[in-house]
């Protein structure tokens, strides 16, 4: 009977961190959210999903994870040198990570319990900030405080730009024209070696196809996991009694077997 409990317990187990695997897929696919705030502004950053009793935030920059803080809603734990307190939990039961003072060094994707949750942009102050549609093209205008250069040169976080078919830079009207503009050209630009603008590039809006048999199936399961899980738990208490009254029935037959010889 102990070997039959145990295996019954061990398909419900299974069953069950395979439903929740799913929820934890469509958590991973979910899209990460853009924020942006000024240099020395204080900054909210939201984890999307419910957390547990402790929420782990980290930062994800140059391909590498840098552990912040964790916090159970009482105490915050820190993993970094923070001597001025400007990272701490929210008040929204731990669930949410508040800087304060922010800096252009604290841009970067944080995650939250290890999973991609806000793409934070840190705009220096004094920047403008421009917007453009994704696939169009946008005009930036050398500062005068940028530099004395009759051509300035123009750069962004990673490099210097080269003038190509994507960029025209103009010695005339000191402009640097961006064409065919695409989402991984937002960021900061610099002219001149000074300060300049903030690219923000809309997405496209798509036309929406139709879902695909494996969207269908993924939304479809989202709507039968607690279903299946009660399904699973009702079978399982059944197939337990059975085997209880069966065993019970079993050992009583014997006992009466052994009464009569």
């Amino acid at each position: 009977m102990k070997v039959e409990v145990c295996c019954c317990l061990m398909v419900f187990v299974l069953l069950s961190d395979a439903s929740a695997g799913l929820s934890e897929k469509q958590v991973e696919e979910q899209q990460v959210e853009e924020q942006q705030v000024e240099e020395q502004q204080e900054v909210t950053l939201r984890c999307p999903w419910p957390v547990k009793d402790t929420v782990l935030w980290s930062r994800q920059r140059g391909g590498s994870d840098t552990d912040i803080l964790s916090a159970d809603g009482h105490q915050d734990r820190k993993y970094i040198a923070d001597p001025d307190g400007r990272f701490r939990s929210g008040s929204d039961q731990s669930s949410s990570l508040v800087i304060s003072n922010a800096s252009a060094s604290d841009s970067g994707r944080y995650l939250c319990d290890q999973q991609p949750a806000v793409d934070l942009v840190v705009i220096p102050a004094g920047w403008r900030v421009r917007v453009v549609p994704e696939r169009g093209s946008i005009t930036l205008r050398c500062l005068p405080a940028a530099g004395h250069s009759d051509v300035p040169s123009w750069r962004t976080e990673a490099a210097e730009l080269l003038p190509g078919s994507k960029f025209h830079v103009s010695p005339l009207s000191q402009t640097l024209v961006i064409s065919d503009v695409r989402l991984e050209d937002s960021g900061l630009y610099h002219c001149g070696g000074g300060a300049a603008f903030y690219l923000r590039v809309i997405p496209e809006k798509k036309k929406s196809d139709p879902p695909s048999p494996e969207q269908e199936h993924r939304g479809a399961s989202s709507g039968w996991q607690p279903i299946l899980r009660a399904v699973l738990v009702l079978v399982f208490l059944l197939v337990l009694v059975t085997i209880t009254a069966v065993s019970y029935r079993k050992g009583s037959s014997s006992q009466r077997k052994v009464t009569v010889t």
